[in-house]
């Protein structure tokens, strides 16, 4: 009887056991593979935010040089274009003051923003079904890019350069819904005039 009921405990265990091991799947090396994924993300998000700076610079530049140092949001006004003259040009008495500097960092500002706007992420998701493994997350794709797109712009002035500091970025781990990369990106460019370029 002993043996009989040794056995029956013994069997039960076993099968406890399996189907705990069963709905636990863990793949080897999966939240290694994630993780170097999302620090590959990370590295591309750096990449996009110095080259976004650089040709924000740039357009900056030619936006001042074509407004005679103002940014567009600036309360100048414009003349009227014609059939002749398709041009516009800033009638100078109805400018404000001027301070380069300021207007730069508002123009800079603002094409930055427009470049956020436009990124797009390039993260490459596990694809789970094809893995046996059931699991319903949301798109990480689409969550990197809103987090870059809602990144707020801070310009800071240093000596020969600009500093531009972004708020941070939290980038969540994919299968490790609790685990993130956090992503403080700054940049600095160097002022260059559009005479001197």
């Amino acid at each position: 009887m002993f043996v009989i009921i040794y056995i029956v405990i013994l069997g039960a265990l076993f099968i406890t056991m399996k189907s705990i091991e069963a709905d636990k799947i863990d793949l080897v090396g999966l939240h290694a593979v994630n993780l170097i994924k999302v620090y590959d993300e990370s590295e591309k998000i750096n990449l996009y935010l110095d080259l976004a700076s650089k040709h924000a610079r740039d357009n900056a530049l030619k936006t001042l040089a074509e407004n005679i140092g103002y940014n567009d949001a600036s309360t100048c006004e414009k003349t009227q274009k014609t059939l002749v003259e398709q041009d516009q040009y800033i009638i100078l008495n109805t400018c404000p003051v001027l301070n380069t500097e300021e207007e730069f960092k508002a123009q800079l500002k603002k094409e930055l923003e427009s470049f956020l706007k436009k990124y797009g992420s390039s993260y490459f998701e596990t694809n789970y079904a094809k893995l046996n493994i059931k699991r319903v997350e949301k798109s990480y794709n689409e969550l990197y890019t809103d987090s870059v797109k809602n990144l707020d712009i801070n310009i800071e002035d240093s000596e020969s350069s600009l500093m531009i500091a972004f708020s941070g970025l939290n980038l969540p781990i994919e299968g490790a819904e609790q685990s993130f990369i956090t992503l403080k990106p700054k940049t600095k460019i160097q002022r260059r005039r559009p005479w001197r370029q």
